[in-house]
């Protein structure tokens, strides 16, 4: 299987940069399990129509993001950092 690469859409490249770093440093090794399955069991597809349209919650953090599988890329859309 290949490792997918990870990319974050505008807003979610500011979400990020505003998580304490601690939370980040979490974030990141959970993305990085992701990137070797972006199917796995502890994610969902958001709809039964987008099957590639996914969501899963990293280090706390809920989490939405498209595969591309054809260019074997994660793109991140949303993130809704813990209160």
């Amino acid at each position: 299987m290949s490792r997918y690469r990870i990319a974050f859409d505008p807003i979610a490249t500011r979400v990020r940069a505003d998580m304490p770093a601690d939370l980040r440093a979490r974030f990141d090794r959970a993305l990085s399990s992701l990137a070797s399955d972006p199917y796995g069991r502890d994610t969902t597809p958001v709809s039964r129509s987008e099957p590639d349209r996914r969501q899963t919650v990293a280090a706390g953090c809920i989490t939405v993001y498209y595969v591309g599988r054809e260019i074997i890329t994660i793109t991140i859309v949303r993130i809704q950092p813990p209160p």
